[in-house]
């Protein structure tokens, strides 16, 4: 017997838990001298592992925004070196040095920018590891009190991160595609139910009905087919293959 069955490629670990399948016969009883009855069925089924055909897209997206808070920029700082000056002697002449101006804003777009480093780091973002800080200076020019010469300060800034990133931090992932997976197997099922009867004059008061599914023969479907027996069961009777006991005196009643 041949089915078909259409499962999605998460839910294949749940297949594996129904391969093989036993419910233990059931006893239903009543009062008195009412007959009773008991059902069982066993499946056990076999999967094709070669079936699976599955495809699709799997995309991840860095999210640059969300990487660039784990870093932080402090403002710049004068190192505390004398200006260079650029000019005649009584312009660059140490009278006519300015105040020292306030230091030029954080790089907010090049080389030395959160934003920068940030997409140069999206590897360590998706494999995990070490965020590195960085060092770096900035000038700023201004006139002498005179209003002439050409002094420049220099400006120190630094950059810290949190350290160190988990894998996938500040990467989101998104499937696409796949579908479901067409899961084919083969298996076998047979059914039994019992008759216990109250004692009449029919010369019986057991019987055994076992159903085994079979392909058809022009369909390939499967389809019951449907044995049933009375009669004594020998204690001593056995199993000798699927779906087959032993009997004594048994005698076919339909």
């Amino acid at each position: 017997m041949k089915k078909s069955l259409i499962i999605s490629s998460m839910a294949f670990g749940c297949l594996a838990l129904a391969l093989s399948l036993v419910l233990a016969p059931k006893l239903q009883a009543a009062s008195g001298g009412s007959s009773q009855t008991a059902q069982s069925i066993m499946v056990n089924m076999t999967p094709n592992s070669n079936a699976f055909q599955i495809t699709g897209t799997t995309t991840w997206t860095f999210n640059r925004d969300c990487a660039e808070a784990d870093y932080t920029a402090s403002a710049g700082v004068w190192d505390g070196n004398t200006p260079t000056c650029v000019g005649n002697a009584t312009n660059c002449a140490a009278g006519n040095q300015p105040p020292v101006p306030p230091a030029p804003p954080i790089d907010p777009h090049g080389p030395n920018s959160i934003e920068h480093h940030a997409q140069q780091d999206r590897c360590t973002f998706f494999c995990g590891g070490t965020l590195d800080g960085w060092n770096y200076t900035n000038t700023e020019m201004v006139n002498g009190l005179n209003g002439h010469g050409n002094w420049t300060f220099t400006y120190n800034y630094s950059v810290t991160t949190v350290g160190s990133v988990n894998e996938a931090t500040c990467w989101t992932c998104d499937q696409s595609g796949g579908g479901a997976v067409d899961v084919k197997f083969c298996g076998f099922v047979a059914g039994e139910s019992f008759l216990k009867k109250a004692r009449d004059n029919s010369g019986w008061d057991k019987k055994y009905s076992f159903t085994l599914t079979q392909p058809d023969p022009i369909t390939g479907l499967p389809v019951p087919d449907i044995h049933r027996l009375g009669g004594d069961m020998d204690r001593r009777a056995r199993p000798v293959r699927s779906g087959y006991v032993e009997y004594r005196q048994l005698r076919q009643t339909e």
